[in-house]
């Protein structure tokens, strides 16, 4: 699965967890935005 399709699911199912899974998974979503954050700054140079 393409990270775009994984952001994509654990939107969906944040959607579906309760608050505390909530924060958990947020914070899961952050790192990987972060982690995308650094691939694009690598492929910049």
């Amino acid at each position: 699965m393409s990270k775009p399709e994984t952001l994509l699911m654990s939107y969906i199912v944040c959607d579906l967890l309760s608050k505390s899974d909530q924060t958990v998974a947020h914070e899961a979503w952050v790192k990987i935005i972060e982690d995308m954050h650094e691939d694009f700054k690598k492929q910049e140079l």
